[in-house]
């Protein structure tokens, strides 16, 4: 399974600090902590063109920063953006619909998390950076789908 993490620590395009609901159509699957599904976020298409980015190199892909030791089957890579119009395209939009900066996933590329096959569930965890920083949110695309009730895209 690949999957895109990105963790939003900053509201660029609002005063607001709450970024939470995104600007776009969702459904609310809990309040506590707040988690919203945007069905169909990314097109088919859009999803296609990211796998095609998906680096084949194994030498691209290294431990998650921070869970060397507790997920052997998880590996990080950074699938590039910057250059690629439909990307950069990509990425604007995530900015308007979250309100949030998007100018260093633009330079460094987009966060990539792949399950081998056989991982192990991720349980109910929060997020921080190689420094300790908590995003105030953390956005999740798949670029693969469990099964056809759960499409990628979402």
């Amino acid at each position: 399974m690949y999957m895109l993490s990105l963790g939003l620590a900053s509201a660029a395009y609002s005063s607001s600090s709450d970024l939470a609901q995104p600007t776009v159509p969702t459904e609310r699957l809990s309040s506590s902590p707040d988690i919203w599904l945007t069905k169909g976020f990314l097109s088919p298409a859009e999803v296609k063109h990211l796998r095609t980015k998906v680096p084949a190199d194994e030498a691209a892909y290294a431990p998650c920063i921070g869970q060397v030791d507790e997920f052997e089957s998880k590996r990080c890579a950074f699938v590039p953006v910057a250059g690629d119009p439909l990307a950069e395209a990509l990425v604007a939009r995530l900015g308007e619909a979250w309100r949030v900066d998007t100018s260093r996933l633009v330079a460094a590329g987009l966060p990539l998390i792949r399950y081998l096959p056989g991982a192990p569930p991720v349980g109910k965890h929060g997020d921080e950076d190689r420094h300790g920083v908590v995003p105030n949110a953390t956005l999740v695309l798949y670029l693969t789908g469990s099964d056809p009730a759960h499409p990628a895209g979402q």
